[in-house]
């Protein structure tokens, strides 16, 4: 029976300009998907257009970070209609957090599944 987990890495955050979400150990796993889901609230209603860069870096102890080459300067869009979007990622070493800019001020939940 195959192992999984989903953590939730950032909770009703407010994204803007350039951001990293907090690190996550994932040694075990061979699999990951980010899946980023745009939030709508009274204070931050959802944009009409959000573009979002971002590269997915790793790290073999938490602290020191480099980006994964293969998923370097990806880009994924975000509107009302379309408010989830996921990134995949295989080849990484023990530690994951994604980085990037946002083109508009938005609030994210940010989740990472993992299997193995």
């Amino acid at each position: 029976m195959r192992e999984s987990h989903t953590a939730v890495v950032e909770r009703n955050v407010v994204l803007e300009g350039t951001f990293a979400t907090e690190p996550y150990e994932v040694a075990w796993a061979s699999e990951a998907i980010y899946f980023l889901r745009v939030l709508a609230s009274p204070e931050i209603p959802i944009p009409a257009y959000i573009h979002l860069e971002y590269t997915v870096d790793i790290s073999p102890d938490g602290i020191h970070w480099c980006s994964v080459p293969e998923a370097t300067a990806a880009e994924v869009d975000f509107s009302p209609t379309q408010i989830l979007q996921a990134i995949r990622i295989r080849h990484f070493g023990g530690w994951l957090r994604l980085s990037g800019t946002v083109s508009h001020r938005a609030k994210f939940m940010i989740y990472l599944a993992l299997k193995e």
